[in-house]
């Protein structure tokens, strides 16, 4: 996948792939596999047998919901 230096994968750490809402209301996403790389980076791997519709809008949304949830409470968004 061209990872280099630290955010190289070494090893895979599956963590759990549902996404709950930050807001009870909203929706609950379900990703194929969800995995955290050395570096501490979630990485997000999705499987489709066929072209799915939607599926790059579907991919943007895990990514920046994995992406928004790696940031601790209080940390600067730089943190990221």
């Amino acid at each position: 996948m061209g990872f280099k230096g630290d955010e190289q994968i070494q090893d895979v750490t599956f963590l759990t792939p549902i996404q709950d809402p930050d807001i009870a209301y909203k929706k609950q996403s379900l990703v194929d596999v969800l995995c955290k790389a050395q570096n501490g980076t979630q990485i997000i791997v999705e499987m489709q047998v066929s072209p799915a519709k939607g599926f790059e809008k579907r991919a943007q949304y895990y990514a920046a919901k994995a992406y928004s949830r790696q940031l601790s409470q209080g940390q600067k968004q730089n943190g990221l």
